[in-house]
């Protein structure tokens, strides 16, 4: 991940909270990313078969 990852998403979860309250698609993306990386290896794993793209 970038240094300005990070920073990225919290910002566009911070709006998608303001501007659209009712509907969580980025935090869903975001808890579902978390869910699925824990570790290096994890990244590895997904990259290796084709659900992330580095």
């Amino acid at each position: 991940m970038e240094d300005w990852t990070e920073f990225l998403f919290r910002n566009v979860v911070a709006l998608e909270q303001c501007y659209y309250p009712y509907e969580s698609y980025i935090i869903d993306y975001a808890e579902i990313m978390d869910f699925l990386i824990n570790t290096r290896e994890d990244v590895d794993k997904l990259i290796q078969n084709k659900i992330l793209i580095n």
